[in-house]
């Protein structure tokens, strides 16, 4: 991996060890594991749009965090990298990406939240 993981996201920024920062889309799905591999079937036009912002961007991460028993979503979530990604003839994707280390959201982009047709930034 080219960048060891974050310290934390502030501020709906993502900082790295290494002193970088970005905004990170958040997907919603499971619970996971840093150093596990996961391989998912993108459908949603949302999460299309987030992997497609996360490949054009040229930066391979994004994060994943769970709904919990009351609604909402976790505050805490896995970095994922991207391995690999196939856009399939139904405009689909097939990715498999590497659990790199876990977070902390300290706060939400508001509009992501209240908009279901965009994905979730923290």
């Amino acid at each position: 991996m080219s960048k060891v993981f974050l310290h934390h996201t502030s501020a709906s920024t993502t900082v790295f060890t290494d002193g970088t920062r970005k905004n990170l889309g958040i997907f919603i799905c499971q619970f996971g594991m840093p150093s596990c591999e996961y391989s998912f079937r993108i459908f949603e036009p949302r999460y299309i749009e987030l992997l497609k912002n996360t490949i054009d961007g040229n930066d391979n991460y994004f994060g994943m965090c769970w709904p919990t028993i009351d609604g909402a979503i976790s505050t805490v979530g896995v970095l994922l990298e991207i391995v690999s990604s196939k856009q399939l003839n139904d405009g689909t994707s097939f990715i498999r990406v590497m659990g790199c280390g876990r977070f902390e959201v300290n706060s939400w982009r508001e509009r992501s939240l209240k908009d279901k047709s965009v994905y979730p930034q923290a």
